[in-house]
């Protein structure tokens, strides 16, 4: 199976193509034109563009960006085009499992020169995906070595930062020798009546934790970072009340093409048992044994260059509030569509 990565050609599909909303691929993309291409590693990073993936695929892609893979973040998005989709979004973010089929999408094996992506076999709303990497700037850093985590336990890191923690951006990556550095089962990934995977929480000035849930087999070290970006966001929703099973829309209007946004979305305990967290993002449907599905978590979808939309899953317990930042990368970089030459 051959990529084809179509750049001149496919500039004046692009500016269509990826801001999605619900009306699929006519009203998919931003509006601006790219300004220049890029189809390898620079100051920006790197992209993989959008790339089609099928239901229990894995994708290889190269990178090439070298140095410490410690010193990267990574974002995967995922985009639904039918009309009526979930556009772009995370719905399914490390996977998740529902009455025995599987959904969603996950990396994997990210290394100096490649890294995967894994499409589950039942999904039906990632068919398109995209990575960035990037080497951030951070005004304040303080990371965690990388620590084994036991089952149903914890692993928590005093970073000390101080301020407000309202100004921090938190980083967890999970790490096996089956699947190397990853966010398989990140936020929770429920699998036959078995929980695995894990998140962060109990964010504070001073400490974080990560939980490895009990029946794990993914994650045997997590690596924590706690940041203040040197740029503030070009929008922040502050914290949003959100009721279990609703919709919550928010404007931003941070406008421009959205291949260019980092997008990070936090939750917030009604109860204070995880104060702020990431448990449950992507969704996470419980099946317990005796037990209909309960769908836990929350995600975000439909991210347009005006709006971007929230769901919490109808039996959440752990999402009363949550919180939208976007920064925009100030290049404007185009990010090529990949489209598959069968």
């Amino acid at each position: 199976m051959k990529h084809k990565v179509l750049a001149t050609g496919l500039m004046l599909v692009l500016a269509v193509v990826v801001s999605l909303p619900a009306g699929g691929l006519a009203s998919a993309m931003p509006a601006d034109q790219p300004e220049m291409i890029i189809q390898a590693p620079d100051a920006q990073g790197w992209s993989s563009g959008w790339v089609e993936i099928d239901p229990d695929e894995t994708l290889t892609l190269t990178h090439n960006l070298g140095g410490p893979v410690e010193d990267y973040l990574v974002q995967l998005w995922f985009l639904d085009l039918p009309a009526g989709g979930l556009g772009v979004h995370v719905f399914g973010y490390g996977g998740l499992e529902a009455d025995g089929s599987y959904y969603g999408a996950y990396w994997k094996n990210l290394t100096p020169t490649t890294i995967d992506v894994v499409r589950l076999a039942d999904d039906t709303t990632a068919d398109w995906v995209r990575v960035w990497i990037w080497t951030p700037s951070m005004a304040e850093q303080e990371c965690s070595a990388w620590s084994d985590i036991p089952t149903s336990g914890f692993y928590t890191f005093f970073h000390d930062l101080g301020g407000d923690a309202d100004d921090y951006s938190v980083l967890l990556w999970l790490k096996s020798a089956a699947e190397g550095i990853h966010h398989h089962g990140y936020g929770g990934l429920e699998e036959a009546g078995q929980r695995t995977g894990a998140y962060w929480r109990s964010l504070d000035t001073q400490w974080v934790s990560a939980y490895r849930y009990a029946h794990d087999a993914y994650v045997e070290q997590v690596r924590l970072c706690v940041s203040v970006p040197e740029e503030p966001p070009a929008y922040d929703s502050d914290w949003w009340p959100i009721a279990p099973g609703t919709t919550l829309t928010l404007t931003h209007d941070v406008g421009g093409n959205v291949n260019n946004y980092v997008v990070d979305v936090e939750f917030k305990d009604p109860d204070g048992q995880l104060a702020v967290h990431q448990a449950g993002l992507g969704g996470d449907f419980l099946g317990l044994p005796g037990a209909p599905t309960a769908e836990h978590g929350a995600h975000w979808q439909r991210l347009t260059n005006t709006t971007i939309q929230v769901v919490r899953q109808q039996y959440d317990p752990y999402v009363g509030q949550v919180r939208v930042r976007i920064w925009q990368r100030k290049a404007q970089v185009f990010l090529p569509l990949v489209l598959r030459n069968h």
